[in-house]
């Protein structure tokens, strides 16, 4: 994020805050009246940077504005709720395609009505239960993980995240479980007419993982990497078709590459579990940010 883009969003921000902050302190009984009691140390625009930040580290933040990894870890989730509100969260751009009326306008937010899809998968320290730890080895990565699929466009921004789950899942059930569908909200009537152009033009890519997601969306077109049964080669086309396939999929690896740019993302997670899901869709509405100013810069 540049600082022009920072400012920005600081503006945004700055107008919601104090409607944000009376709406938090006023969710339980106070003995004391709203805004009484000790200060934040830092600005609230040295407050954001803590949560805007690629490092997103509370140590370094809290070196950076002289308080402690608590005061930081406070004042992060303090602002979580009011930087939602003021970023395209994947949430959001997914709402936003489901809201089109014709194909042009779907065909702007998604360019060549490609939706690319793969998961990625982030260490975790070993849970303690030995339920919970079998639910969250990932036999593919040797260690205990957490797991989120991403559905992305073919310009990196991220449409749809799913709820992280254990890495021991496989990607093509997580899939399964929250399809990024488009559009979904559409009257009847213009829902008919609608599907007989759309239906035949939307497509899902993904590696093979997600082999058999023409049954899951059998309406939409797929596109999934082959995959060499046992005993046999792939064909020379079959080689050609996933090298193809690659060159274009490979875009979805760079929106996640995007959010593992976030250290807290990228290195091993060592937040609550529970929190997983909410500090990941945060990072990718902060990347969506980025994107659509790129675009629209470009």
């Amino acid at each position: 994020m540049t600082r022009l883009q920072f400012d920005l969003l600081y503006a945004v921000v700055e107008k919601k805050y104090d409607k944000a902050e009376t709406a938090r302190l006023s969710k339980r009984p106070r003995k004391r009246n709203t805004g009484a009691g000790r200060r934040f140390a830092p600005s609230l625009r040295d407050r954001l940077f803590c949560p805007c930040s690629a490092t997103y580290i509370l140590i370094v933040c809290g070196m950076a504005f002289n308080v402690g990894q608590a005061t930081v870890s406070r004042d992060i989730s303090y602002l979580e709720p009011v930087v939602r509100e003021c970023i395209p969260l994947p949430t959001k751009m997914h709402a936003a395609a489901n809201r089109v009326q014709s194909i042009e306008a779907l065909e702007a937010m998604i360019p060549g009505l490609a939706v690319l899809v793969d998961a990625s998968e982030q260490p975790i320290y070993r849970p303690q239960d030995d339920e919970t730890q079998k639910k969250h080895y990932s036999g593919k990565a040797k260690r205990h993980t957490m797991k989120t699929q991403y559905a992305t466009t073919y310009d990196c921004t991220i449409l749809q995240t799913s709820t992280a789950t254990g890495g021991s899942g496989h990607d093509f059930a997580v899939f399964k479980e929250g399809v990024p569908t488009f559009p979904e909200n559409l009257p009847h009537e213009q829902r008919i007419a609608f599907d007989r152009q759309f239906l035949r033009l939307l497509k899902y890519l993904g590696d093979s993982a997600y082999t058999g997601i023409g049954k899951t969306v059998s309406q939409q077109g797929t596109h999934v990497s082959r995959k060499r049964k046992p005993g046999k080669k792939l064909t020379a086309a079959e080689k050609e078709y996933n090298e193809a396939l690659a060159g274009v999929r490979i875009r979805v690896e760079h929106a996640i590459r995007r959010v593992k740019v976030f250290r807290m993302r990228g290195d091993r997670y060592r937040n609550p579990r529970k929190k997983y899901t909410i500090i990941n869709v945060i990072v990718c509405g902060l990347v969506n940010m980025v994107r659509l100013w790129e675009r629209a810069e470009a």
